[in-house]
């Protein structure tokens, strides 16, 4: 009996101290996201859809990206932002040019973006390519 006590106990013991361990409380780190949501050649316009990944709130300070569409040249984008991040959040950042290259009424378009977020408490980079659709009916929007 005393022998099987034992055992019991040892059984007991090994077995809460053997359970697989759970990071509850480990921030994110997921880099954040950033590509194009909509382009509208007819109004020089760009939004941003940037997807902050991470549990701490910051603020975006500003946004400073280079935008490769296809073949074209770069084109500089730059704003002062000051939207105060929560936890994984979205947000849309519109850009208003004064010109785009000329559009050729494709289908669809290449784009590189590489942008720096800056935050109140240090940047990030990002890296993106993707490919705009020209949205149905239109000759001049894309997604």
């Amino acid at each position: 009996m005393k022998i099987l006590s034992i055992l019991a106990l040892f059984i007991l013991i090994t077995s809460c101290g053997s359970s697989t361990s759970h990071r509850v409380h480990e921030k994110q780190r997921t880099p954040s996201d950033v590509q194009i949501s909509s382009l509208d050649f007819k109004h020089n316009n760009i939004e941003l859809r940037f997807e902050y990944r991470t549990s701490v709130e910051k603020t975006l300070t500003s946004m400073d990206c280079d935008l490769i569409l296809g073949e074209q040249p770069s084109i500089k984008l730059t704003k002062t932002t000051n939207i105060d991040l929560g936890a994984f959040s979205t947000e849309i950042i519109p850009f208003n040019l004064t010109s785009l290259p000329t559009n050729n009424h494709e289908k669809t378009i290449n784009y590189t973006l590489q942008c720096t977020a800056i935050y109140n408490k240090g940047k990030e980079y990002i890296n993106k390519e993707s490919v705009l659709h020209l949205v149905p009916s239109s000759m001049n929007k894309y997604r």
